[in-house]
């Protein structure tokens, strides 16, 4: 069968079918930890969770590749390649801005420290002899540390489809030492290494909600669910629209510990419901 025949394309035609490209600069990040790290923090996340991920100002889509062996005697003179394992990166980059209440060091350092016992298997006091040693926290379960992560890509107009990357079982693993100096100043930057299992990718429509276990593109909220709806009286907030933010807003049905709320909401942090 031969190759494409060559043929005029005029530049009116280019416009329209290939100019509309995707930028970089359009995307949303969720890094939520589990609940029984946030409840160590104080509810850091649960009260600056929307502020920390905003503040992510660069990250990466992962890659993966697949692992292959050779085979050389079904054909003669020719190597094949056969595939046996996909791969994957294992580990995610996300460059933060440091705010000035320096909230964004205080959730990675804690979270840090949550997985190497500081404050729980001894004080943070204590943790001042060096003759106090580590134990890590066990990675599942309730008190666990690994949980997922999440990076939305989607464009301006929000019109076109987007990209849902869910990181399964992550944490992060290494934060950056940053340099402070006398001189001119710039904005204060941290970075974050996440581990990871593996990730899962969805792409939707603008009328779908990867969110939405029913496929529904709406929430609609009732009278008769017999829960509270204000954010003062369970710390869940009803009355934004969920599913337009749900990346966001999602915080704090993950936060909710015991919380029946009696309605089909994903839960994203199932096991510390």
């Amino acid at each position: 069968m031969a190759g494409p025949k060559p043929n005029r394309v005029k530049t009116t035609d280019l416009k329209s079918r290939i100019m509309h490209l995707a930028q970089t600069s359009v995307y949303q990040v969720k890094v939520q930890p589990p609940s029984a790290v946030d409840a160590q923090l104080g509810g850091l996340y649960r009260r600056e969770g929307r502020d920390i991920d905003l503040l992510c100002n660069s990250t990466t889509l992962p890659g993966n590749s697949l692992a292959t062996h050779d085979v050389t005697s079904d054909y003669m003179g020719v190597t094949e390649k056969m595939a046996y394992r996909r791969l994957y990166d294992n580990q995610i980059d996300m460059q933060f801005y440091v705010d000035n209440s320096y909230n964004v060091i205080d959730f990675f350092d804690g979270w840090i420290d949550y997985i190497s016992g500081v404050g729980i298997t001894a004080s943070r006091n204590q943790y001042k002899d060096t003759r106090t040693g580590f134990r890590m926290v066990y990675p599942k379960g309730p008190t666990g540390y690994k949980t997922n992560i999440f990076v939305t890509k989607f464009e301006k107009d929000l019109k076109n489809r987007a990209l849902f990357y869910t990181f399964i079982d992550a944490f992060p693993v290494a934060t950056n030492s940053i340099p402070i100096q006398y001189g001119s100043s710039e904005i204060l930057q941290l970075t974050v290494s996440f581990s990871y299992v593996r990730y899962v990718r969805d792409t939707v429509t603008s009328s779908q909600n990867i969110f939405d276990p029913n496929g529904r593109a709406s929430f609609p909220i009732g009278t008769d669910l017999g829960i509270a709806t204000r954010p003062d009286q369970l710390g869940i907030d009803l009355s934004g629209d969920f599913w337009r933010d749900p990346v966001a807003n999602s915080v704090d049905f993950n936060t909710a510990v015991n919380t029946n709320l009696g309605i089909d909401i994903p839960r994203i942090e199932s096991p510390f419901f």
